[in-house]
């Protein structure tokens, strides 16, 4: 059959395989497939339950927000799916596709259970003629293929490749497995194509390699780059609620001014709507910022002065750095010698195509509408010049001192999670330690001189350099959540590149990649896992969402975190152990959740039973402000603690290590909760 004429009716296929396989299995009396079940025999099987509805929490998969859903269930079936009203995300509302998580879960396309590929040639013209088979076959034949690539020394070919994480169940188990086994391809995500310019950008400007968490609601101007607010900035149902408030009820409401490189609803709703050409915020960032300073408008509490109180930023002259006494930035003067004198509205006028009254105006508004935030993601970084766009946005919010202030940006925390059961570091043999692999470069080039020096992963390179044999040739590669053949500006050749690899596909549905793999070990859906995920960068102070499952699995499938695991416990040596210890991704989220027995969230949530009951913990406020350049500690009724020269969690001074397990690695003092970062091992 030609596969891609039949990928665009995706129930065709599943149909001409399932009748093939299902004719044999009547044949020999076998009756119905495990693998393969319709889905009418699986509506049958879960439809014995009482007539009692249920009500579950859960997390809404449909975009990377997390919010709080509240998964209604009768007689076994899932009927209706509402916004958590007491989930800080939600608040009892969810965007349009909230509610049609009921059609991922009865897909009848989904994968019925594992599979293997029959058929060993590959190709858009080619049927996998995939057949079912058990899950101690399909993990038995993974793990049979890692053992034999360690024990000859080459388990560096092995890449685990990952699109979007949850936590420390899913994601967050990928490292150590790639720490353990011995191969540095696992894993690798899609981070260049998505987050890396936003993260670097602001990991070279503040020190936070992660998104920003914000203060919208109190914000007084919003100054946005490239972002669609309105159509799907996370977190977007929470965005939509925000909106709402700030240019309704709000008194007075938030200024808006949106630059774009096309009219879109953002656009449209805001009070200045600026379409500039592709790649040049940057440009319009730092002429805002020359204006700033040549009109003295920056916040002196938070930026610091000129000794004398003489503004000394003139266009076009330089500024003897010796003259400016700064307080929380650092390399102002220097910033304005190299770069910013010359950098007039005028100038960014003749790059941007944009008028140079607007560039002024909506310069003088950014630096007198206090507080504001200047926000940027994904246009703005997805240039060759990305980095440096995003640099010149985000340094705004240093010049009006919105970092960490009521209506402006912060760092978000992350949640006080207990341990994991057991400690990988135990478990570490020579192999692993100092294995052959460890000479190896990761497969995609991440930081060599060949690839992409500053990016975290660069998933799209991974087919062309095994098919290129640079460095090296892989041999097997899992995929978890992601569909490079359809994603990656190479599907051509990440076809032919799969043509020559073992390929693990670990998705519930069907897709480009999925044809081309040897084996499927499918995923529960959304509605079926019991998953933990922290918040993305959202408000700054912790929270952590909790899947569980709605009802019974409908088929034979099994959640990606548990399917780690038991390949793990294959795995010879004490990387088995490990895995045996560990023992499914349950104890896992019971061991987090020991963290809030000592640290109960305002909800209540004390440990595992009330996170299931609740779906959520999370504890405000957020633990310091900074107010006209002074950093003050919650004190449990407001931020009435000044703060110290050093932190105040350790007492240790800025620049010295910190004491205990505090974190001050940012400058300011985090007792308990980590600063969260867009990582898996972060989500530990």
């Amino acid at each position: 059959m030609k596969l891609f004429q039949e990928l665009i009716n995706r129930r065709r296929f599943l149909q001409a395989t399932g009748v093939a396989a299902g004719a044999g299995a009547v044949a020999s009396g076998l009756g119905v497939i495990p693998g393969l079940n319709t889905l009418s025999h699986a509506q049958t099987t879960t439809a014995a339950g009482t007539s009692e509805t249920v009500i579950t929490k859960n997390i809404c998969h449909q975009c990377p927000a997390r919010c709080g859903i509240d998964v209604y269930t009768t007689n076994g079936r899932v009927h209706a799916i509402y916004g958590t009203s007491d989930h800080p995300i939600s608040n009892g509302k969810l965007c349009p596709k909230g509610p049609l998580g009921a059609y991922i879960l009865y897909d009848p396309d989904r994968f019925k259970g594992p599979m293997k590929r029959t058929n060993p040639k590959k190709g858009r013209d080619e049927d996998p003629q995939f057949v079912p088979i058990s899950w101690d076959e399909a993990l038995d034949t993974v793990a049979a293929r890692l053992n034999a690539l360690r024990d000859k020394g080459e388990s560096h070919r092995f890449a685990l490749a990952y699109g979007r994480g949850w936590g420390a169940s899913d994601a967050g188990l990928q490292g150590t497995f790639g720490k353990l086994y011995g191969s540095p391809n696992v894993p690798i995500g899609h981070s260049s194509m998505c987050s890396d310019g936003s993260v670097v950008s602001k990991q070279a400007t503040d020190g936070n390699a992660s998104y920003s968490a914000y203060d919208y609601r109190n914000a007084n101007m919003l100054l946005m780059f490239g972002v669609g607010f309105l159509e799907a900035f996370r977190p977007y149902n929470n965005n939509m609620q925000v909106w709402g408030y700030i240019r309704g009820v709000k008194v007075p409401k938030t200024r808006i001014t949106a630059v774009d490189v096309h009219m879109n609803t953002t656009l449209a709703g805001s009070d200045r709507a600026l379409l500039i050409k592709p790649g040049t915020d940057g440009a319009l960032a730092l002429a805002i910022a020359h204006v700033i300073l040549t009109e003295g408008l920056w916040d002196k509490a938070f930026v610091g002065d000129f000794v004398d109180g003489m503004n000394r930023f003139k266009p076009g002259e330089q500024v003897d750095p010796g003259s400016f006494s700064e307080k929380w930035v650092r390399g102002l003067v220097e910033w304005w010698n190299v770069e910013l004198k010359d950098r007039t509205p005028k100038w960014a006028a003749q790059v941007t195509t944009l008028y140079e009254r607007d560039i002024l105006a909506t310069a003088r508004e950014f630096g007198t509408t206090r507080p504001a935030i200047a926000l940027f993601e994904r246009g703005v970084h997805a240039h060759t010049n990305g980095i440096l766009n995003g640099m010149a946005v985000h340094s705004l919010n240093a010049l009006v001192g919105s970092f960490f202030a009521e209506g402006g940006l912060m760092y978000q925390m992350g949640p006080s999670y207990g341990p994991m059961p057991v400690n990988e570091e135990d478990y570490l043999d020579d192999y692993a330690r100092n294995g052959p692999w460890k000479k190896q470069p990761r497969i995609d080039l991440k930081g060599h001189e060949d690839g992409y020096l500053l990016a975290r992963n660069m998933l799209q390179e991974l087919g062309p350099n095994s098919l290129a044999g640079k460095p090296y040739k892989l041999d097997t590669i899992m995929f978890y959540l992601t569909n490079p053949i359809w994603t990656a500006p190479n599907g051509k050749v990440w076809e032919e590149a799969l043509r020559e690899l073992f390929v693990i596909e670990t998705s519930p549905f069907p897709s480009e990649t999925a044809m081309f793999a040897d084996l499927v070990l499918p995923d529960h859906t959304y509605l079926e896992r019991l998953q933990d995920a922290p918040t993305y960068p959202f408000q700054g102070w912790p929270m952590a969402q909790l899947r569980v499952p709605a009802i019974k699995t409908l088929y034979d499938t099994k959640y990606y975190g548990d399917v780690l695991i038991e390949i793990g416990k294959r795995i010879k040596g004490p990387m088995g152990d490990y895995y045996k210890a560990l023992n499914d991704t349950e104890n896992v989220i019971r061991h987090l959740a020991k963290g809030f027995e000592s640290d109960p969230g305002d909800n209540g949530v004390n440990g595992f039973e009330s996170w299931k009951e609740k779906g959520v913990w999370y504890k405000k406020p957020y633990l310091w402000r900074q107010r006209d350049g002074e950093f003050y500690a919650w004190d449990g009724q407001d931020y009435g603690r000044e703060m110290s020269k050093g932190c105040h969690a350790c007492g240790r001074p800025w620049g010295e290590p910190a004491r205990g397990d505090c974190d001050h690695a940012a400058g300011i003092g985090r007792p308990q909760y980590r600063v969260y970062r867009d990582q898996p091992e972060d989500r530990q």
